[in-house]
């Protein structure tokens, strides 16, 4: 396919990236430190997502990097709306031009790709964060959407010069199942990393009462929501002096949120705490005893990693991504998902025995400096770059 461009004749001096998120929070969260790297390593770095808000723009050029707004439904399924996307991304490339164009999470990554290769983008990086819900469940309407979401795939992402990465092994060999990828074009780069210098170990309260058992995520049905608040409802009913806590923001964008009235039903039948969006989770980690994630499936959620980083033990299901974090009966405990005693058995272990608490949670910093740190992402993206570049 011919290149549309040359930065001689587009007057650019640096390679220019382009990263396309659904959503300018997300990328906030999870690729901002990616993208100041790559413009301080000399790249021109454009960053294109849907759902911004004037502040979070204005942070985003006040950091030496360039917007661009997208129009992105992200549980908009019409072929409208998807056309319509298509378009506007392949109008986007266009008109930036740019030489790399790195795509994160499913729609982006799907029609990001397709509208590249129209668009003669030389060179695409498709970042995997997580099969999602699609992959997580068994019902007939997920099985469904499974079978089309992997056509999809096999549709769109051909493109010449593409690059994936992922964040754990089995969506790595699940993917290749779907898309046959060479070996030379995956890399595996475990999540988004969290920074060790801020997220420093924390000596834990091991007197502390009643023991805080906090789950930090988006408030969806996948992440364990009903089972944690049951699995603490059952510890309290049995005698032990524990609290509940719930750390994150509903998501109505995607189709397993809870709504409001939902998580209250839940925080009056069950006694767990929802703190809403909570900006200082390295406080919240730190001050918790214990982290508890019974999710259904993830990429590499970030808050394990930040939670085994303030050097806090874990408790979280035997799934992709998150038995990536935890090393059962080393940092912290592994249950089955989408039930609910395996995970009360766990967590009374833990809250019945401090020096056990401790013992997890230096061994969790320890895993979070070896193969979690942010400096390790951004130093594997950034070779991934420099390698399509």
């Amino acid at each position: 396919m011919t290149v549309l461009h040359s930065k001689a004749q587009s007057g650019y001096d640096r390679p220019r990236l382009l990263i396309v998120v659904n959503v300018t929070w997300f990328f906030l969260s999870h690729r901002l430190p990616i993208a100041v790297a790559a413009k301080n390593a000399g790249y021109d770095v454009t960053i294109a997502a849907g759902g911004s808000s004037e502040a979070e723009r204005q942070r985003i050029v006040s950091l030496g990097l360039r917007f661009e707004p997208l129009s992105l439904e992200r549980s908009g399924r019409s072929p409208t709306e998807n056309l319509r996307l298509l378009i506007s991304l392949y109008m986007l490339y266009r008109r930036v031009r740019p030489d790399i164009v790195h795509h994160v999470t499913i729609k982006p990554v799907m029609f990001g790709t397709l509208a590249a290769r129209f668009a003669g983008v030389p060179a695409v990086v498709n970042a995997i964060s997580g099969l999602g819900y699609v992959f997580s469940g068994k019902s007939g309407k997920q099985r469904a959407l499974r079978s089309l979401v992997s056509y999809l795939y096999r549709l769109c992402l051909g493109h010449p010069n593409g690059h994936f990465i992922f964040q754990n092994h089995d969506d790595q060999k699940e993917f290749s199942r779907i898309v046959p990828i060479d070996a030379n074009r995956h890399t595996l780069i475990r999540g988004s990393g969290v920074d060790l210098d801020e997220f420093v170990y924390v000596e834990p309260n091991l007197n502390q009462s009643p023991v805080r058992i906090v789950l930090v995520a988006r408030m969806l049905r996948d992440k364990g929501i009903a089972e944690f608040c049951k699995a603490i409802q059952r510890l309290a009913t049995s005698g032990l002096d524990v609290s509940g806590e719930l750390a994150g923001m509903i998501d109505l964008d995607n189709p397993a949120s809870f709504s409001e009235s939902s998580i209250r039903d839940l925080e009056r039948t069950t006694g767990v705490r929802w703190l809403g969006n909570v900006r200082d989770i390295r406080t919240l980690l730190a001050d918790a005893a214990i982290i508890c994630l019974p999710s259904y499936r993830e990429g590499l959620p970030k808050a394990l990693a930040e939670a085994a980083a303030v050097g806090r033990p874990i408790v979280t299901t035997d799934v992709p991504g998150c038995r990536d974090v935890v090393d059962d009966g080393i940092n912290g405990f592994l249950v089955p998902p989408q039930q609910v005693q395996p995970i009360v058995d766990a967590l009374s272990k833990l809250v019945l025995d401090s020096a056990l608490r401790e013992r997890f949670g230096r061994a969790a910093r320890e895993k979070a400096q070896t193969q979690l740190s942010l400096d390790m992402v951004v130093a594997q993206t950034l070779e991934v770059y420099k390698k399509l570049a």
